[in-house]
């Protein structure tokens, strides 16, 4: 088991289950603390640690320092409650997740993830408690990208694929989505057996042709689940989107780092076009410059407006 000071641990336990935990952490010397908020059902303090057991049946316990009793008392809640992802029967998995879908600049990031059985239970150590739609600093996501990285001489292995701005702009994202995942799984598929094999994808609005090629695999043995907020049951899934995550986070870092790409002390922002500083970027930006950089998506109905285009171009699906 792999436990970190920086990370704490998450278990989904019903209350029952919660009720054989508790008496484990009460037995083990944890005193009951006062809850803090109506949302909370109870709090329990063993050693350096709190344990809090929410009303949406998730357990939390803060980062621990490294003890080999709490350890061992993690392993016992592991035991109790089970994992909070979808147990892997097949020998291997193959999940994958994007990012920077709906921004308006930079390339959308796809990641797909083959994960051997083995790696499983260390892996959902680590990236258990991560959450990828929150907001943090480039740093944070290189840590994490750093302790994904340190399994690949074990097994792991992962392909990821830019989708540049410019076919953004000119054929439809699923269509897009659809060629790439297709691509990347039969790389990923290659001299494996493809009746051990399980493979996720967050579904995205996936096309015909690339259902049709997931139902061949299917009837050859293949585990085939297509699931909205995959990342959220399946441990492929998550890390293929904290892989992609990563990926987005170094781009974007790199470009609002960069003072050729700055104005008016002003920056690319998150590349949505629902933050202020992004909009105001892009009017600056074209104001003094009469065009847009590479990484802007043109097609985007705010931009236009910017260009001065008005013409509705039925972007390409074949």
């Amino acid at each position: 088991m792999i436990i970190t000071e920086k990370l704490g641990r998450k278990w989904i336990a019903t209350q029952t289950k919660a009720e054989k935990i508790k008496n484990l952490l009460l037995v083990k010397g944890g005193k009951e603390e006062k809850v803090n908020s109506p949302y909370e059902i109870w709090r329990i303090k063993l050693k350096n640690v709190t344990f809090t057991y929410y009303r949406t049946k998730t357990l939390y316990a803060t980062p621990p320092k490294e003890d080999p009793d709490i350890l061992l008392v993690f392993q016992e809640i592991d035991k109790i409650a089970g994992s909070i992802f979808v147990p892997l029967k097949k020998d291997f998995a193959i999940g994958f997740d994007e990012t920077n879908k709906g921004e308006a600049i930079g390339p959308l990031f796809l990641i797909g993830l083959f994960l051997p059985k083995e790696l499983f239970h260390s892996l959902e150590e680590i990236v258990a408690l991560i959450d990828t739609k929150k907001s943090h600093d480039f740093s944070y996501w290189e840590k994490i990208y750093q302790k994904i990285l340190d399994f690949k001489k074990a097994g792991l292995t992962f392909i990821g694929k830019k989708i540049a701005p410019q076919l953004i702009d000119k054929y439809k994202i699923n269509y897009l989505m659809d060629i790439g995942y297709l691509q990347i799984l039969k790389r990923l598929l290659k001299e494996k057996e493809v009746k051990n094999v399980r493979i996720v994808i967050d579904d995205y609005g996936v096309g015909k042709d690339f259902k049709n090629f997931l139902a061949n695999l299917a009837k050859a043995g293949a585990e085939i689940v297509i699931k909205k907020d995959a990342d959220e049951k399946f441990l492929e899934v998550k890390i293929a989107s904290l892989i992609a995550k990563y990926f987005k986070e170094a781009f974007f870092h790199k470009i609002k780092n960069d003072p050729k790409y700055q104005i008016e002390n002003l920056t690319i922002g998150s590349g949505n076009l629902s933050d202020k500083e992004t909009k105001e970027w892009l009017k600056k930006w074209y104001e003094k410059y009469q065009k847009f950089p590479y990484f802007v998506r043109t097609s985007y109905g705010p931009i236009k407006k910017i260009l001065g285009i008005k013409e509705n171009n039925k972007k390409l699906s074949h």
